[in-house]
């Protein structure tokens, strides 16, 4: 199966960018390198949603930083928690933004991420 554009422009970049592989890095390194890998694909326009909100939850260390994104519907939506990868160490809000914009309005869902 082929990947897709976004995959393989993906890839491309970081074998350009000559990055070390995650394992090898700490995981201060592997965050800095996640970010760098966004910002070497270029500035991308967002799904739209019908609105997003930053709060925080509280958790057994502090706060938990969540984002809530609203289906673009006029229907009631069910909620959808969506646990983001990134082995949690190097993922974020920000690096699964895209895929939750897509997945609140593809399945009709409030999605917490």
């Amino acid at each position: 199966m082929p990947l897709t554009i976004e995959t393989q422009a993906l890839l491309d970049a970081r074998r350009e960018a000559n990055l070390p592989e995650f394992h090898t890095v700490s995981p201060t390194e592997a965050r800095e390198m996640m970010v760098e890998m966004r910002e070497a694909l270029g500035p991308v326009v967002p799904e739209s949603v019908a609105r997003i909100q930053n709060r925080t939850i509280p958790g057994p260390a502090g706060e938990i930083p969540v984002r809530i994104y609203w289906p673009v519907t006029d229907t009631p939506a069910p909620l959808f928690v969506y646990y983001h990868g990134g082995g949690w160490v190097i993922g974020d809000l920000e690096s699964h933004d895209g895929t939750c914009r897509s997945l609140a309005n593809l399945t009709g869902c409030c999605v917490v991420s």
